[in-house]
């Protein structure tokens, strides 16, 4: 990373947060260029969770229905794949086979509700005004209609709506979710930042999780001991996370070389640093000045 490449990024950080002005940053002056690296280990586990519940609807005319053919309960039994690898999302389906019919019976209500003390109030109030105006809630009849049953006495069952049969099966909820640990060797830069910047991939590999000796092995000769120790780590943990709750469908792993470059400048009378990190040059300042500095 060359000075041209340093200043180019400083230049856009200024324009950015106006730290300086124009003829500030012109006057400043390159003491040391440092060159060092930052390291990003990154493992992620495409994990599957499932569930079941009951639920119910009407049978409508014309209707196919799948009756009851198995007596298969697992919900792992059956295939469910996801529409991309290593993105979250939820399917939810019905169980092939968990579907039964059941009749039921229309409800009937009895008891109308009454609007006397409606019609009286129209009633009255229109003695001072002259006229006389029915009730617009009862139009005189002194008797509200049911607005379930509209006057005729009875109401559709709300599970069926009307049609005398409804439907059980199971629903299958099918819960894809991925699972992150990553870890950056020391440096000066925040991790919040260093989390989207890009640098040159050293090592990585992908592997399907067909059973236990299937997942992506740790790190372990790699010359930075911090690495190994953390790749084994991460592994370990999204193995135990992943028992009795869910399944490991898809695992990779991958390290990064993140170049940060640490520059030393005088400013006037005043000397300090700054950081330009990432392949796409993007640049950090620790300290900046509050307000813009004019020499």
């Amino acid at each position: 990373m060359g000075e041209c490449e340093v200043r180019d990024a400083l230049m856009g950080e200024v324009k950015r947060h106006r730290y300086w002005k124009s003829s500030a940053f012109k006057k400043m002056q390159f003491d040391r260029l440092e060159m060092l690296s930052c390291l990003h280990y990154v493992l992620e586990s495409f994990t599957e969770a499932r569930s079941t519940s009951e639920a119910t609807e009407a049978v409508t005319p014309g209707q196919i229905l799948d009756q009851a053919t198995t007596s298969i309960q697992n919900p792992w039994d059956y295939e469910v794949l996801p529409s991309s690898m290593f993105t979250d999302q939820v399917r939810v389906l019905e169980m092939p086979g968990s579907s039964t019919i059941n009749s039921v019976r229309l409800v009937i209500l009895k008891e109308p509700t009454t609007a006397f003390i409606a019609a009286v109030w129209a009633q009255t109030s229109a003695i001072f005004a002259g006229t006389h105006d029915l009730c617009y809630m009862c139009h005189g009849r002194g008797v509200k209609e049911c607005h379930h049953c509209k006057g005729c006495g009875k109401k559709p069952c709300t599970a069926c709506c009307g049609t005398g049969s409804v439907r059980n099966f199971t629903k299958l909820k099918v819960y894809f979710k991925t699972e992150r640990s990553e870890f950056f060797t020391e440096t000066e830069v925040p991790e919040k930042l260093l989390i989207h910047a890009s640098g040159k991939e050293i090592f990585s590999e992908e592997q399907p999780y067909v059973c236990l000796f299937d997942t992506v092995l740790p790190i372990t000769k790699y010359p930075v001991q911090e690495i190994n120790e953390k790749s084994k780590l991460f592994c370990a943990q999204h193995l135990q996370n992943s028992m009795g709750m869910c399944r490991v469908i898809q695992q990779r792993h991958c390290l990064v070389a993140i170049p940060v470059c640490k520059v030393y400048y005088t400013l006037g009378n005043t000397k300090g640093i700054f950081f330009v990190y990432g392949n796409d040059r993007q640049c950090y300042v620790p300290n900046f000045p509050s307000k813009c500095v004019i020499l």
